[in-house]
């Protein structure tokens, strides 16, 4: 029994490998090298110095690809209210605190498959984040926005 359960956790982690490195090559460093800073201070895009994850949500943050993208204050103010609804919405999220509260008590091996689906919803939460992103942006500036985003990414983003 011990065997096969470490043969399921080594297949989940093998079937979710790329998931987990496309989520950590997005978040690149910005113009700091990922220090958090130059963010926007608190009520600025990243608010208290977060590097607010990484992709397209994490490099909106970066005050020089907001001036590339032109980003307005209605827009700034949007994008801030934004932030501001998912890191409210992020520390009230049950599922997030039920597995938290789980990987305190867990082994080892249970502890891993908790990272993994701690994982996979943060990875649907930020997935959700882009989409509201782009709709506060429009679609050209979200195209930019993608196209600086991949291009601080390097061969990361691949």
């Amino acid at each position: 029994m011990n065997r096969l359960c470490r043969h399921g956790v080594l297949v989940v982690l093998l079937l979710l490998t790329p998931v987990l490195v496309q989520t950590t090559a997005a978040q690149g460093p910005g113009e700091d090298g990922g220090r958090g800073r130059d963010r926007g201070g608190p009520g600025g895009f990243g608010g208290r110095g977060m590097r607010g994850g990484g992709g397209i949500s994490g490099e909106i943050r970066n005050s020089a690809t907001a001036e590339e993208l032109g980003i307005t204050d209605e827009q700034k103010a949007k994008l801030d209210e934004l932030s501001e609804a998912r890191r409210a919405a992020r520390d009230s999220n049950p599922k997030m605190q039920e597995l938290f509260g789980k990987m305190r008590d867990a082994s080892d091996e249970e502890r891993q498959l908790l990272q993994v689906e701690l994982q996979l919803e943060m990875a649907k939460q930020q997935t959700e984040a882009d989409e509201q992103v782009k709709q506060v942006l429009g679609e050209e500036q979200f195209s930019r926005l993608r196209q600086i985003s991949y291009h601080r990414q390097g061969t990361g983003a691949l």
